[in-house]
């Protein structure tokens, strides 16, 4: 490498111009030809803006040549340069040449998949109540969704650290520093745990029944004597206190006699004695030991799962984003060849947010960067924020520490008021080891530039209520603010505010707030499948699969555009005239085409035949029920190239609209019903987003919430570490794990959680520095009080401002580091609107003109093997029937249908589970008479097929078939009985049959096509006959398969 360039850029201080004006300077000298450059960024926006900038760059210069080659240049995200490498180099990278991108529902299920197999987790999964997982009221997530969620962070920490992730080295040196860190145990864990069960039983022995109605005039103490007999009860429990380390910790605290609350004779002694015994936890080995275990299920589970993850993608020909990073490391670190290959086809390396990178990430561009001619690398770890996908600021800086004569930082800012910058170099110092000042560039507006707003104390959170009140003030005073386009001052609008908060809960707390007030708002927020637009969209599609479904009826009319009020539907409908409706019929029409129609295509007809889009356009907000539409419309793209397998795994057997309903609804992804952004850039509203989200944005005017959250890691979490940045050319044989346990004892934890706290009070001072440079105008602080309870060190982020830097209001000015700067400190007002104010309907413009679809010949898409017709006549098989007991005549069970449903239900039941008999009735609605006939045929045909030697029996079983033309025959087998000698299909039917023989030909093609679903499943298992269960008969009628079908 001849040339490097490390700058790091703060805030504000215009590293896209200096990359520009770089690019330009080595094109036009003519050591960088335009088209071989390789750029790297973070987000395709990014990219697209650096493309732009660089070639008009070329063009001001006059170099219109090169502006034209610059298309030739690469110029993208750093997923993109993965894909690129190993699309170029597939055989080397062991790809296919025509792998596919995994979408995010199929990655999350693959890895479930994956687990349930995964034989390291199996002591966590069987026990997940031990190892601390339950449920969360606050997050309405269950012990299972928690620990999906700690194994899949776990995955993508150890794929991040590439090969050196499945190591077994990096759980050994996790292992034992946990081990180190806990201290010194007891020899004899069973002994301290009998002391204690003997405390307990004494205790209960005693006093039997709770102390609480003795103090019946105060709900403190009365609440507190409560949850004590309760833990003392739960502690007698067998088993309990073997594995409940928790409650160990609420016996420490048993509450004892004081001046205002005396116990009875006897009871502080045996409470004592609890305590004293329970007080021993921090010696027990039990919560080191399962916490060693907690680790090593997560960590080798993950290694283990990972492994099985990526065969299976492999065998299917998929790939996913970390494999595009991960796999591109590998192959230029073992192909040197390839690594010389790449690095000849380029002049020049640019990397753009480089602090971002997470590990492997770093390994790739830095092995890219230290080999080409010259390199430009441009970040800034004060901003290095996005740790939860696995960034690690230490690298760069390990960098630029490693290259100090390559070093040179950006020290201007070209974004904020004068009086913002000053206040933020003087907070910079105090926050960061080694803070490089920015001077300001711009003149300052005469305005108010900084505000501090103080919170009202007591419990209740107002916050969301006071940033509503001061964000209409400012909006009703006219608040000036300065216009980058005319470079002229003018009143705030509402998209030039934005509220900043810590969390997506407190922001659609923001947002309902600043709604009452009928201010316009732009935030993500839940609701996409609840949404009007959405119920509506649905109702049509459930409709056009089954045309009889009444609720799809009721909600498409009442609910959608035919807008035809409640009462006359309901009325319609128990006329029996609702089917008949006008308003249905074009959707009803659409069904006859559903079996030979993709999903994605019959929803576009139906958002045609029901006018949804115009309906949409005018409804209340229109860019958002549109964008919600063309996002239904894009999931069922999605859904349609999905890997069927994943989908019947998961439950959802076939593909066609129904099954999609279905597969959307129960999406539990963290974001799957958030809606989509109806305005990409710019939107009309005040902006409502996370710290981490306005990561690189601006707005005139910025509230910065949040500053209550607070700062220590969540217990339980792990990070990558390291042993040294001196060898950063192979940085990833020096990485390991750190883990954050979760120890009931404080004795236990705060070892861990002081040898963690500089590193989250780092981590919180660059979240500071992110949400306090956003700000171009006015920057106002939505200050928290401090709290009464004495501290002794940073809890909030707010106690970093205040303990570090002194933030202080009390002068009526802001005081940092001893500065007083100008300030308008106020009191935040938490009145809400004494009438909530209704938004003003925004306009939608809709361009083009409607054209029907056309109409083309079509190959069936899916079919099932009921609606099969027989197309020419085949020589009739010869039939057997024989009677197994009396039919069922139960007639009462709802329609036909339903009836056959709750038939099936009990038979297999009375099959598989007979030890569940008596919960039919209620699962049914059956009546005993028919669950007894039911079961006296289930008897005798388990019995029947027992003779023939059909020993295994399988229930429901899904069945797939893709067809040479790309057809799908779906299907689902009653009942598939096996045996050593072969197969043999039972298909249960509920109607009369008076005719075995002549119903059983009707039932041919269909039966037929079981038949040969069921050869191509199980090519090794002859088929030897099929059979159809007439339930009303008590019959059975068998059809031997022929010998050159079995063969």
């Amino acid at each position: 490498m001849t040339d490097l360039s490390l700058v790091p850029a703060g805030a504000g201080a215009g590293k896209t111009y200096l990359i520009q004006k770089t690019l330009g300077e080595w094109v036009e000298s003519g050591e960088v030809a335009p088209g071989r450059i390789l750029a790297v960024t973070f987000t395709e926006a990014a990219a697209a803006e650096m493309r732009d900038r660089v070639r008009g760059e070329l063009m001001a210069r006059g170099r219109l040549q090169a502006a034209l080659e610059i298309d030739r240049a690469y110029v993208g995200t750093i997923h993109a340069l993965g894909q690129r490498l190993l699309t170029e180099h597939t055989f080397a990278a062991g790809r296919s040449p025509e792998s596919r991108l995994l979408s995010e529902p199929e990655r999350g299920l693959l890895i479930r998949l994956e687990m349930s197999g995964c034989a390291a987790l199996k002591p966590l999964m069987e026990d997940l109540g031990r190892f601390g997982y339950a449920w969360n009221h606050v997050t309405q997530s269950s012990a299972e969704d928690d620990f999906c969620a700690d194994l899949l962070r776990t995955v993508d920490l150890i794929r991040g650290l590439g090969a050196r992730g499945r190591s077994p080295e990096i759980l050994a040196d996790a292992l034992a520093a946990l081990t180190a860190g806990y201290g010194e145990v007891a020899p004899d864990g069973a002994a301290l745990t009998a002391t204690l069960k003997s405390a307990v039983r004494a205790l209960l022995g005693a006093f039997p029944d709770s102390l609480a109605p003795m103090f019946a005039e105060s709900k403190t103490v009365r609440d507190a004597f409560a949850k004590d007999h309760q833990c003392l009860r739960k502690a007698s429990h067998p088993g309990t206190l073997e594995r409940d380390w928790a409650l160990w910790q609420k016996l420490r605290k048993l509450r004892l006699s004081n001046s205002r609350s005396k116990t009875p004779e006897g009871y502080d002694a045996l409470a004592q004695a609890v305590i004293d015994a329970a007080g021993q936890l921090p010696r027990h080995p039990g919560p080191l030991t399962d916490a060693r275990a907690h680790l090593t299920a997560l960590v080798t589970g993950a290694q283990q799962v990972l492994d099985a993850y990526e065969d299976a993608k492999r065998r299917a020909g998929l790939i996913d984003y970390a494999d595009m990073i991960a796999e591109a490391e590998a192959l230029l670190r073992t192909r040197p060849e390839i690594l010389e290959a790449v690095l000849g086809e380029i002049d020049c390396v640019v990397i753009d947010e480089f602090q971002d990178t997470n590990p492997v990430q770093f390994a790739l561009l830095w092995r890219l960067a230290r080999g080409a001619k010259r390199a430009l690398i441009v970040g800034d770890t004060k901003q290095s924020i996005m740790g939860f996908q696995g960034a690690d600021p230490r690298l760069a800086d390990a960098l630029q520490a490693a290259h100090p004569h390559a070093t040179t930082p950006l020290d201007r800012n070209w974004r904020s008021d004068p009086l913002i910058m000053a206040m933020v170099n003087a907070l910079g110092p105090t926050l960061f080891d080694a803070y490089v000042p920015l001077t300001p560039q711009r003149e300052a507006t005469g305005e108010t530039a900084l505000e501090v707003l103080h919170l009202p104390g007591g419990r209740k959170d107002t916050t969301a209520d006071c940033i509503a009140n001061r964000v209409a003030e400012l909006l009703e005073a006219g608040t000036q603010v300065y216009d980058k386009a005319t470079e002229a001052m003018r009143p705030a609008r509402p998209r030039d505010v934005a509220v900043l908060t810590y969390t997506h809960a407190k922001a659609s707390a923001a947002a309902a707030a600043l709604e009452a007030h009928g201010i316009p708002v732009r935030v993500q927020q839940d609701g996409w499948l609840s949404s009007l637009a959405m119920r509506a969209a649905r109702a049509a599609m459930t409709l056009v699969a089954d045309p009889d479904d009444v609720n799809a009826a009721l909600t498409w009319l009442t609910l959608g555009p035919p807008r035809v009020p409640l009462e006359d539907a309901l009325r319609n409908a128990v006329d029996g005239v609702l089917a008949t409706h006008v308003s249905l019929l074009p959707l009803r029409a659409l069904n006859e085409e559903v079996a030979v129609r993709p999903v994605a295509e019959t929803l576009a007809h139906v958002l045609r035949a029901g006018a949804l889009r115009d309906w949409a356009a005018g409804l209340a907000q229109p860019a958002q029920a549109l964008a919600d539409l063309s996002r239904l419309e894009a999931e069922a793209r999605e859904f349609d190239a999905m890997v069927q397998d994943l989908r019947a795994a998961a439950g959802f057997h076939g593909a066609g609209v129904q099954v999609f309903l279905g597969w959307i609804a129960h999406q539990d992804a963290k974001d799957w019903d958030c809606h989509p952004d109806p305005d990409g850039w710019s939107s009309s509203g005040v902006e409502i987003c996370t710290w981490h989200a306005a990561k690189g944005r601006e707005w005139p005017i910025t509230l910065v919430a949040g500053l209550d959250q607070k700062i220590a890691e969540r217990p339980g979490t792990l990070q990558a570490e390291f042993d040294g940045f001196d060898d950063l050319d192979n940085v990833l044989d020096h990485a390991g794990l750190g883990y954050l346990p979760n120890f009931a004892a404080s004795e236990s934890q705060d070892p861990f959680t002081e040898a963690r706290r500089p590193e989250d009070e780092r981590d919180a001072a660059r979240k500071l520095y992110v949400a306090l440079t956003r700000a171009r105008d006015r920057l106002i602080l939505v200050m928290p009080r401090e709290r009464t309870t004495p501290r002794d060190h940073a809890e909030r982020m707010v106690d970093l401002l205040r303990d570090r830097a002194g933030f202080d209001t009390s002068e009526e000015a802001l005081n940092v580091t001893g500065q007083s700067f100008a300030t308008r400190v106020s009191e935040g007002i938490a009145d809400e609107p004494a009438q909530p104010v209704q938004i003003a309907a925004e306009t939608y413009p809709r361009i083009g003109i409607p054209r029907n679809l056309p109409d083309i010949p079509r190959t069936p898409w899916r079919r099932s093997p009921s609606t099969f017709r027989e197309v020419e006549p085949v020589p009739a098989r010869p039939l057997e029937t024989t009677r197994l007991s009396d039919g069922v005549a139960e007639t009462r069970t709802g329609s036909a249908t339903e009836r056959g449903t709750a038939w099936h239900l009990a038979f297999r039941v009375l099959v598989e589970r007979p030890d569940l008999t008596d919960r039919i009735a209620a699962a049914t609605g059956l009546p005993d008479g028919a669950i007894t006939q039911i079961g006296r045929q289930a008897e005798a045909l388990t019995g029947w097929l027992s003779e023939r030697g059909y020993d295994k029996l399988h229930f429901e079983l899904p069945l797939q078939e893709t067809a040479a033309d790309g057809s799908e025959t779906n299907a689902i087998l009653d009942c598939l009985a096996e045996g050593p000698g072969g197969l043999l299909i039972l298909d249960h039917k509920s109607g009369p049959c008076p005719d075995p023989d002549a119903r059983f030909a009707d039932y041919r093609p269909q039966l037929d096509a079981y038949a040969a679903m069921v050869r191509a499943k199980w090519p090794g298992k002859p088929l030897r006959g099929i059979a159809i269960h007439w339930m009303s008969e008590g019959t059975v009628t068998l059809a031997e398969a022929r010998i050159e079908e079995s063969a």
